[in-house]
């Protein structure tokens, strides 16, 4: 049974694939390197702290709204699409998050597989994200990532203020990235993944 699961994990690291635009066709590796470590503003911590997972979308005060946040990180396996991990803004209080959403048909035959969602910037604490912990496709098509309380990343934290929100299936340590996102008003970079590295890409 230990060969089995070892072969099933030597598979998939070896196969992530990325697509574009909710396709999982194109085929793209990225090496991802530690970055150099900034410090942190007040109020940010000093230790990365898990931050944890929920089936429903983080409560708004009365006039905020989410934003969709650069191109999602999809997430291939060699049993099909698995789903993709989005990037969400909210417009009051500057939070992010990672929202993920299961492909149904992926979900539907694979209910146990399991999900860790993150939010990292290359400019915070060496690159090293906030990973919530594990989920399976059971508990729902949807999972937001929260940090505490219902809140999200403050955006602030990093500087400059550019942040990813990543995914990864069944420990694998192969991560699907969504674009990297400078919050002056730009995209930096697109969607990238890799296996045998958490830290997240610049």
């Amino acid at each position: 049974m230990r060969l089995k699961a070892i072969a099933a994990a030597s598979v998939a690291v070896a196969s992530l694939v990325l697509g574009i635009a909710g396709t999982s066709t194109a085929a793209t590796q990225s090496t991802l390197t530690a970055h150099a470590t900034t410090t942190a503003p007040k109020g940010a911590p000093t230790a990365i702290l898990p931050g944890h997972w929920t089936a429903k979308a983080p409560q708004l005060a009365l006039g905020c709204g989410w934003l969709d946040i650069g191109s999602p990180g999809n997430y291939g396996t060699p049993d099909g699409y698995a789903g993709q991990v989005e990037q969400m803004y909210n417009s009051c209080n500057g939070d992010v998050y990672a929202h993920w959403q299961w492909d149904s048909g992926f979900m539907a035959r694979f209910p146990g597989r399991q999900l860790k969602l993150a939010v990292g910037s290359p400019y915070y604490n060496g690159g090293q994200a906030f990973w919530t912990g594990d989920v399976s496709a059971s508990n729902g098509q949807d999972e937001w990532f929260e940090y505490s309380d219902g809140s999200g990343i403050p955006h602030g934290w990093a500087s400059p203020d550019a942040w990813r929100v990543g995914a990864e299936l069944d420990d694998s340590t192969c991560v699907a990235w969504g674009t990297l996102h400078w919050y002056g008003g730009q995209d930096w970079t697109g969607p990238v993944g890799g296996c045998g590295d958490e830290i997240t890409p610049s």
